[in-house]
């Protein structure tokens, strides 16, 4: 499993106070949420949480709306 690996979400109308639900999720149904703050509504950064290797979605939610749904890869590390 991956842990402490931070993920930027790049975008606009994110919201400045802490009402941005950002919700990771996999193909088995196991999902994890955070409300995250965004210090001028144009990014996000949030800690990956402790999933195996394989393909996740990331999707953002706040007063405004649902973003879209983004994938993204957690291929595993490899020892030194």
């Amino acid at each position: 499993m991956i842990s402490c690996v931070s993920l930027t979400i790049v975008g606009q109308g994110f919201a400045t106070d802490k009402d941005n639900l950002i919700t990771f999720s996999d193909t088995h149904g196991r999902t994890t949420s955070s409300n995250m703050r965004s210090a001028v509504g144009a990014s996000l950064t949030a800690t990956v949480p402790s999933y195996p290797p394989g393909i996740y979605s990331v999707q953002v939610q706040n007063a405004g709306g649902v973003s879209n749904t983004k994938y993204f890869t957690i291929t595993g590390v490899t020892s030194s």
